[in-house]
């Protein structure tokens, strides 16, 4: 990922947002999300400094943050992938991460709280540090884990209109 906040120097007036600023794989859904971070970053950068000197660089340092939790998510599955299909072992750091979230995962399955979490990280509505709140540790740690789903959980009434 190209930092464009540390580019010196930087071009007055010149801010670069959207997926020029940062590109995303689109099977994580969060292109749109993180653009709409950068705009909300060009406005209140805008609202707080005006024109000022400077303030492009202020607001370019805002893009890059708000596109940082994507990034971390994309990055870590995508690398979770390539080394399940070149058959590498992940270092300790990794495997600790890789087993923590798939603990969430299925933790979250039978808690609706760690569900509601895992969901606003997922899409981007809270910072991805919030996994790792004292809760949301305590409550994956402790669980209870639910087995893995053989079957699609629909209720009997939802099993009938999908019937049709």
């Amino acid at each position: 990922m190209i930092s464009y906040d540390l580019v010196q120097p930087w071009p007055e007036g010149f801010v670069v947002v959207g997926d020029a600023a940062s590109a995303f794989n689109p099977v994580y859904g969060h292109g749109m999300s993180v653009a709409a971070r950068n705009a909300l970053s060009v406005r209140n950068g805008l609202r707080r400094h005006g024109d000022a000197a400077g303030v492009a660089r202020i607001i370019q340092a805002s893009v890059t943050a708000g596109g940082l939790d994507a990034w971390q998510l994309a990055v870590g599955q995508d690398l979770r992938s390539q080394q399940r299909l070149e058959g590498r072992t992940p270092d300790l750091k990794s495997r600790l991460l890789y087993a923590y979230g798939d603990r969430m995962a299925r933790v979250a399955r039978g808690r609706q709280d760690l569900f509601a979490l895992q969901l606003d990280v997922y899409t981007l509505s809270s910072p991805t540090s919030r996994v790792f709140s004292p809760r949301a540790v305590l409550a994956t740690l402790l669980g209870p884990v639910d087995p893995p789903l053989a079957e699609p959980p629909f209720t009997a009434a939802e099993q009938s209109v999908l019937a049709y």
